[in-house]
């Protein structure tokens, strides 16, 4: 009984949750959606009636992924501090008249000291490094719990690793050279599909129309930093600190 009420408890936070400002912009609505890919499509059809056919470029969005489970949220706290609570109730010896003996026999013996968290798991639930502690945006070893996306200086502006689409040449291709001229062979990554994950046409510097493709870093502890000299791994949350363009920062943050 107890347990069910927990859970109602913990649906009943998780609602509210969902229910705020923040959760709204985290998981816009399917009318949102669709208003936003049709506000894509006026922009595209604007621009080329303003500047003709675009130049083509390959943008990789390189990802390290979480290397560690992802922060609890409030609610979840919540519904283990009470599970660890009911759990250390049922290490109690009850009296008879509390477990109301004389309606339904002879209580079960319940023994045993309480459950504790072992120290060796208290101390992995520390995932603040030297890199957090340092700020080193050019490590991997940071905001473990969180993605990390590549951005290189490219022309005095911060952006993902890009080169210029070639004649016949596919756009995984593309991604896998701008990896190779931005990265080197040190960064070990993969290159997701064949296909791009997003466009984004920008009217920055002439009229351009960006595919991204998708790549992760495969193992980040065995992995060397990329050649290019000016690089950052930012998380979704940093990344207006490093792109000027709201729109495009807007695209980037519903594409990732």
């Amino acid at each position: 009984m107890l347990r069910r009420i927990a859970l109602r408890q913990a649906r009943r936070a998780q609602r509210r949750r969902l229910s705020s400002d923040a959760a709204a912009q985290h998981r816009p609505s399917r009318a949102n959606r669709r208003a936003y890919l049709a506000g894509l499509r006026d922009r595209r059809d604007a621009l080329e009636a303003a500047h003709g056919a675009p130049a083509l470029h390959v943008a990789t969005a390189v990802e390290r992924t979480p290397v560690v489970m992802p922060d609890p949220e409030d609610w979840e706290l919540e519904m283990w501090e009470l599970q660890a609570r009911l759990e250390e109730f049922e290490g109690f010896d009850y009296p008879p008249s509390v477990l109301n003996a004389g309606a339904r026999g002879a209580p079960k013996e319940r023994s045993g000291p309480p459950k504790n968290i072992p120290e060796e798991i208290l101390a992995l639930a520390n995932r603040e490094t030297d890199a957090d502690r340092a700020d080193d945006r050019q490590s991997l070893e940071r905001r473990l719990a969180d993605s990390l996306y590549l951005l290189v200086k490219s022309g005095g502006a911060w952006t993902l690793p890009g080169v210029a689409l070639d004649e016949e040449e596919s756009v995984r291709d593309a991604a896998l050279r701008a990896l190779d001229e931005h990265c080197g062979d040190d960064l070990y990554t993969y290159v997701l599909g064949a296909a791009p994950v997003g466009v984004w046409d920008a009217d920055a510097d002439g009229y351009r129309r960006e595919f991204v493709a998708k790549a992760i870093v495969v193992d980040p502890y065995a992995s060397g930093p990329p050649a290019c000299a000016d690089y950052v791994w930012a998380a979704k949350d940093e990344l207006d600190g490093y792109l000027a363009d709201d729109a495009y920062l807007e695209f980037l943050r519903k594409l990732l």
